[in-house]
């Protein structure tokens, strides 16, 4: 897991948990729930974007996941709504891949 990426703080997380946003998972894993699709992802730069905040110059995380915000970008760009259900599935699958598979 990448989760250096987003260099989250110990308070950010309790903060997360607290407000709903985070939660580990039976792994110990830490996930995010995306504001879209109310799914439970890992947090990982596989799953997630980040932008740097203007305020802090930090890394902030979007609250969309990526399979979302690549459907909204779709949808305005091509007017076109894409099944974002059967593409998160792959995303999944794939990241479970690389776990099992060391890929």
């Amino acid at each position: 897991m990448e989760l250096d990426a987003f260099n989250y703080s110990n308070r950010q997380i309790k903060g997360g948990i607290k407000r709903g946003v985070l939660r580990y998972d039976s792994e110990g894993d830490l996930e995010k729930c995306c504001t879209r699709c109310a799914d439970w992802l890992p947090l990982d730069t596989d799953f997630w974007h980040s932008y740097k905040s203007n305020t802090d110059n930090r890394k902030v995380v979007q609250p969309h996941c990526r399979v979302c915000e690549q459907a909204r970008k779709n949808y305005t760009k091509k007017k076109e709504i894409i099944d974002t259900t059967s593409v998160l599935v792959m995303m999944k699958l794939e990241k479970l891949l690389r776990q099992v598979f060391r890929i």
